[in-house]
């Protein structure tokens, strides 16, 4: 996404293309990680002597592929509208107007930064843009302080007077 404003009433920022693919990257090597242990297990309490505990293996390795898969297709979003931010993740689903937001902050956390909206009672996170993370985390942006600013500009121009 660039970080020129652009001519439409909305804003949408997602995982770029090399975020959205080390963090399929990341539940694939969890996944792995899981069968692993799963194998490791089997083989300690001598259940690959029989096909059925290899058959169970494979039934893991399946399961485990598919819940890989489909939380990997589910990506973050957040947009903004003259009203207010707007941002889901999967089944979570949160609106913020303008009016609530004191201050569009930075916060950092390890190698992890992302952006937070504070409100009078706390603070809210936006789970993008955002950079950084932990090994399955999506790693970095680097457009994330221009879109930072951007989120900034559009919350300054359209908050109560």
């Amino acid at each position: 996404m660039s970080v020129a404003e652009p001519i439409t009433d909305t804003v949408e920022f997602r995982f770029t293309s090399v975020q959205q693919r080390r963090y399929r990257r990341g539940l694939a090597g969890i996944a792995v990680m899981v069968w692993s242990a799963g194998f490791v297990r089997f083989t300690l309490v001598d259940r690959l002597s029989h096909a059925s505990g290899w058959v169970e293996l494979v039934v893991l390795a399946v399961l485990l592929a598919a819940a890989a898969a489909a939380l990997g297709s589910v990506q973050p979003a957040a947009a903004l509208d003259a009203e207010g931010a707007d941002w889901r993740w999967g089944p979570r689903h949160v609106r913020l107007d303008w009016s609530e937001v004191t201050a569009v902050e930075v916060r950092e956390r390890g190698t992890a930064r992302r952006v937070v909206l504070v409100r009078a009672d706390g603070t809210v996170r936006l789970p993008v843009p955002l950079t950084g993370g932990s090994l399955v985390g999506p790693g970095p942006d680097p457009g994330l302080d221009g879109k930072v600013d951007l989120i900034r500009r559009w919350w300054v121009a359209r908050r109560p007077a």
